[in-house]
């Protein structure tokens, strides 16, 4: 059986816009993977840093905000606001993600703690 010269290559083509399709579609995924880990690890950070910072307003440190931004730099995250209150402490951290030839951009993301006004469950 011969086949047709104008079919010749044909398949050689369909392979490579598979392999193509399916590199692209790896690459993607990596960079969607990567960029939700970092906004869960800025997440992570946030929250850290306020409970600790919160923690050492009410412990009576002289710079709860120094405290804060050693965790956050713990958690590969920088402290780029902190705000307190009475025994409330509002911080923004910001963690910078490298995705090669598509940039270097910075999450942000803020996050705030301290007492509540409420007993917890189960307290008398």
């Amino acid at each position: 059986m011969t086949r047709p010269s104008d079919e010749q290559g044909g398949a050689t083509l369909l392979v490579l816009w598979t392999a193509l399709l399916l590199l692209a579609a790896g690459t993607l995924a990596t960079f969607w993977s990567a960029i939700s880990l970092a906004t869960h690890r800025a997440n992570a950070a946030a929250d850290l840093t306020a409970l600790s910072t919160a923690q050492a307003i009410q412990s009576g440190s002289p710079d709860p905000c120094a405290v804060g931004r050693r965790v956050a730099t713990a958690n590969q995250a920088s402290l780029t606001t902190c705000t307190l209150t009475l025994d409330t402490a509002t911080i923004k951290v910001a963690v910078h993600l490298d995705l090669g030839v598509l940039g270097a951009p910075t999450l942000t993301t803020t996050a705030r703690a301290g007492p509540t006004d409420e007993p917890a469950e189960g307290a008398n």
